[in-house]
């Protein structure tokens, strides 16, 4: 048999409701915490593409902070210069 397991949903029936006080409060922490984690992860990315360790690291890092302990990040040091880019004049 399965124990209980508290849960604050505090936050959740904020958000879903429109007419709860902290909605508007809720929708701002939802908006803000959504755009930083992209730009970590933007970040992230573009640190491990650098040559040295430590920039690596430091973008390993940030990615930990946005997905978790996913697992590892696998080493791509030039997934972008596979792509040639053709401009036309």
């Amino acid at each position: 048999m399965a124990g209980n397991l508290p849960v604050d949903a505090g936050f959740l029936v904020a958000l879903l409701g429109r007419r709860d006080e902290h909605h508007p409060w809720a929708v701002a922490v939802a908006l803000v915490g959504t755009n930083s984690g992209y730009s970590a992860l933007v970040v992230a990315h573009e640190l491990i593409h650098r040559p040295g360790k430590v920039m690596q690291l430091v973008g390993r890092a940030l990615l930990v902070t946005v997905l978790g302990a996913a697992g590892p990040v696998p080493a791509a040091p030039s997934d972008h210069s596979s792509r040639k880019v053709v401009i036309p004049r």
